[in-house]
């Protein structure tokens, strides 16, 4: 199965970023939007990984946010990766909490078990929220109207207050999450 360890958000956070998302979406750019349900904040992409690796990464999961406490985050601007080359995901940023939200991906990272070394990504962390997939070309004053029209939208904050171990079944219509546990940050 394919999975990945993420920061959930709550239901008033999902609902004003979905306006968002719905005005981008009347922009016309060839953007596979992300639904409201699968809005989520990435901290490690693990990868098809079978059931008892999926078990070891829940129990050590505990362990691995041990003494860290909810906090809040601010949403703001708008960027895509990869930088300097035609985009292929776009995202929006993440302002105060940054800096939490990296170390709790960093402790996440340090404290997953052995059973999963070798089958998660190497890619560094960075603090962002994947509002959509380019499904083609978009023109570069394209792209800065939708980054102006970001800035105009006040996306507000949220509380991260768990880390869930999502699994994601990939389907022509678009992926399809399922938690298959979360551990409460105290």
């Amino acid at each position: 199965m394919r999975i990945f360890l993420s920061a959930e958000l709550g239901d008033a956070v999902k609902d004003r970023l979905e306006k968002a998302v719905m005005d981008f979406e009347r922009t016309g750019l060839p953007v596979k939007w992300v639904r409201r349900d699968n809005l989520h904040l990435t901290l490690k992409f693990i990868g098809e990984a079978d059931a008892p690796v999926a078990e070891d990464i829940m129990g050590s999961l505990g362990r691995c946010t041990e003494g860290l406490k909810p906090f809040r985050i601010t949403f703001g601007g708008l960027g895509t990766f990869p930088v300097n080359k035609p985009p292929r995901v776009i995202w929006i940023g993440i302002g105060n909490g940054a800096k939490e939200l990296s170390e709790l991906a960093e402790k996440i990272e340090k404290g997953l078990p052995r059973s999963a070394a070798g089958i998660t990504g190497d890619k560094p962390f960075s603090p962002h929220l994947t509002v959509g997939r380019v499904k083609g070309s978009i023109e570069g004053n394209k792209l800065e109207e939708l980054k102006t029209l970001a800035s105009g939208i006040d996306l507000g904050s949220g509380m991260v207050e768990s880390v869930a171990l999502v699994k994601s079944v990939l389907k022509p219509e678009g992926p399809e999450y399922g938690i298959i546990g979360k551990v409460l940050l105290k």
